[in-house]
């Protein structure tokens, strides 16, 4: 269970970075 939730953080995180980055 620990895993999928350190899985999860990881991909907000990347999906915020994301958006930063390509927002318009």
């Amino acid at each position: 269970m620990a895993a999928l939730r350190k899985i999860g953080t990881s991909i907000t995180e990347l999906s915020r970075e994301f958006g930063l980055k390509y927002s318009p």
